[in-house]
């Protein structure tokens, strides 16, 4: 376990979103633990209330999509009449997902995009427009990837979305600085979590992700919580920066031999070419989606939502993640 050596968020009111499980859990409880008070939004009921009951009485979760505008603009204003005020915010709602980008559909990345970046997006309008509002400094940790500069095949959604939280984390922090709003970003390497288990227990993966670590290749969900410090008043003069916590693969050539094991073990060959891709592969796609089977290289599917859901191949099947 990280340390916790201060209470820098004591009296502070933070919301995360996403933080039902994995990396927004793990930032939940470091919040909580610092001294905050934290309002969790997620669409997930049932793990935001596990998430409220195992960090006590200073997490209120409030159930959002922030897939829609309006569940995030309800999100900030509940956490206003709640508390009074805002001071930082986490933005770490994301999915993962793609294929060979000759055969997605344009629903496919459309649903990668509209959950890991336009979420964003909406959640930093309506969060620094708080800060504006109340006339005081505040803070915006956006969740970005490694996948943002090294990119690996067949998620291009992904790795376009990601690379697009580091510009808009740029973009906003030029814009709100003269306001007192800073926006930074933690770009996290592979975190062993719930959603990662088929790499985190893979052999293969494992070792060529410890081939490409200087540092030891497992992520925890608290060595990305540890970079909370960028929501904290100890970064009141960093705006616009990424913060990549990898244990040092974006420092020289990692990704692509994790790349390379992962294509290796679930249906893509050395050199990158398309087949069909292990069944039992999922890829991940938050709290919000689903754990995505795939028996096609190219499916066509549709909106990820809970539970089981209609597909529009039947080579495609979609279970709920827990």
């Amino acid at each position: 376990m990280v340390a916790i050596s201060a209470r820098r968020f004591t009296g502070k009111i933070a919301v995360v979103t996403d933080g039902v499980s994995g990396t927004g859990l793990g930032i939940v409880r470091r919040l909580v633990a610092e001294g905050a008070r934290v309002v969790v939004g997620d669409i997930d009921e049932h793990g935001l209330g596990r998430a409220a009951a195992g960090s006590g009485t200073d997490v209120v979760p409030l159930v959002t999509d922030v897939r829609r505008e309006p569940d995030i603009e309800s999100l900030v204003t509940t956490v206003v009449e709640r508390f009074g005020r805002l001071d930082c915010a986490f933005n770490v709602a994301g999915a993962g997902g793609g294929g060979p980008v000759v055969g997605l559909s344009a629903q496919e990345i459309d649903s990668v995009l509209s959950l890991t970046l336009r979420s964003t997006f909406l959640c930093v309008k309506h969060e620094a427009s708080q800060f504006i509002a109340q006339d005081s400094s505040g803070a915006i940790v956006n969740i970005a990837s490694i996948n943002a500069t090294q990119p690996d095949e067949g998620t291009a959604p992904y790795n376009a979305a990601k690379a697009g939280v580091v510009s808009l984390t740029q973009s906003a922090a030029l814009e709100l600085g003269g306001h007192g709003v800073r926006v930074n970003a933690v770009g996290p390497g592979l975190v062993e979590t719930p959603m990662t288990r088929v790499l985190t227990e893979n052999p293969p993966v494992v070792q060529a992700c410890q081939d490409a670590t200087p540092l030891t290749w497992r992520g925890r969900p608290e060595d990305i919580a540890a970079a909370a410090f960028l929501g904290s008043e100890e970064s009141a003069w960093t705006i616009g920066h990424t913060l990549y916590a990898d244990g040092g693969q974006t420092d020289g050539h990692g990704i692509s031999e994790v790349a390379a094991a992962v294509r290796a073990e679930h249906g893509r060959d050395a050199g990158g070419s398309s087949r069909t891709l292990d069944p039992t592969f999922p890829v991940a796609c938050g709290s919000l989606a689903t754990s995505w089977h795939l028996r096609s290289a190219c499916p066509s599917v549709t909106e990820p939502g809970r539970g089981r859901i209609a597909a529009a191949s039947a080579d495609v099947e979609f279970e709920e993640t827990s």
